[in-house]
């Protein structure tokens, strides 16, 4: 599996963690819990509000007769009193830097390997495997490389490049 899928896969997985921690909240004088989030390919009603159209929408169940209902973004933070939307907005925004950066992700994810596996065609320093280690480590959090993170990436890349064409 690409290095860049990989990052991905432990990014969605953290979404059951997450909707997990929400916990309990009280709505209507009734205790209920999040249990899902998706984004529907058509448009839905908020079953708090009545608004319409939603399309990202998340599903709250109630603990004691586990009757389900929709709920649009702006309804769910209101309801548990908790920034649920701007944590899967901030979880987005990750996923499509990963996906924009997969070429980045994937090329350090090679070179780190080949040092791993003693089939690296050049030298590189703990201190330059340290900093491609970070560099990959904060891609896949969903944030961009720095500019001297890409520099150096293209200057391993280019020396491989070099010893290997002789």
């Amino acid at each position: 599996m690409e290095a860049y899928k990989q990052c991905l896969q432990k990014l969605e997985n953290s979404i059951p963690e997450y909707i997990k921690s929400v916990g309990t909240f009280q709505w209507e004088n009734e205790t209920f819990e999040l249990v899902g989030h998706y984004i529907s390919p058509t448009y839905e009603k908020c079953q708090v509000c009545g608004h319409y159209p939603i399309k990202e929408v998340f599903l709250i169940e109630n603990t004691k007769t586990k009757e389900k209902f929709k709920v649009g973004n702006r309804c769910i933070d209101k309801i548990t009193n908790r920034k649920i939307s701007k944590w899967f907005r901030d979880y987005y925004k990750k996923q499509k830097n990963i996906i924009k950066n997969r070429k980045w992700i994937n090329a350090v994810s090679g070179i780190l390997q080949g040092y791993e596996n003693g089939k690296l065609p050049i030298f590189v320093s703990e201190k330059g495997i340290q900093r491609l280690q970070r560099m990959l480590e904060r891609m896949c959090k969903g944030l961009n490389p720095t500019e001297s993170q890409k520099r150096l990436s293209v200057y391993y890349a280019n020396k491989i490049l070099e010893e290997t064409e002789e």
